[in-house]
This record gives C-alpha cells, structure tokens and sequence, in this order.
C-alpha cells in the first residue's frame, strides 16, 4: 500500500466525524463525487478526476465504497485507507468475488 497521509486513528476520525453529521442530518447514504472529498475520506489519489467516480459512505460502520472505472481501481486498492477496502465497477468486488452490487 502507498503510504497515506493518514493513519488509522485518523481514518476512523474523519468516519465517525462525518457519521454524526450524518446522522443529524438524517443521512443514510452519503454519495461523494468531489475527488478533494473522497482523498479526505479514504486517502484515494487517483488522477482519474476528469471521469465519474463515487465513495459511498454508509451510516453504519461499513466501509466506504469506491465506485469508478475498472482501469483506476490498481491505483484505487493502493491507495484507499479502509482496511477490507470495497472497490466496485460493474457489478464486480475487485478484490477476487464476483457478485453483484
């Protein structure tokens, strides 16, 4: 893994400071399209900006989803702070099962 400019103290900060304005929202699902926004949640650094891309936070302590292009998802999984990261395009778990999203 690339290293981040984060640690895991940090990472589970940053989720539980955006679950509790979540959750006094009454937010759910959070949908991330702004890359500056996903780097801060999952320390992502992909230059895949120009082309849609998503992480998707759920209110409860899943992680976070990074949703995008199949041929950014190396840079994805070498980048992504969550520890079991979920990485999806097209249905598939990039990390070896195919299933449906």
């Amino acid at each position: 893994m690339v290293p981040l400019p984060f640690d895991r103290t940090e990472y589970a900060q940053r989720l539980a400071r955006i679950r509790r304005d979540m959750a006094s929202r009454k937010i759910d699902l959070l949908v991330v399209t702004d890359v500056a926004n996903q780097h801060y949640i999952t320390g992502y650094d992909g230059w895949s900006f120009y082309t849609p891309q998503v992480v998707l936070v759920p209110l409860e302590n899943e992680e976070p989803v990074w949703v995008g292009r199949a041929m950014d998802a190396a840079g994805g999984l070498r980048h992504h702070r969550a520890r079991n990261s979920r990485m999806r395009r097209r249905g598939t778990d990039l990390r070896g099962a195919n299933r449906r999203a």
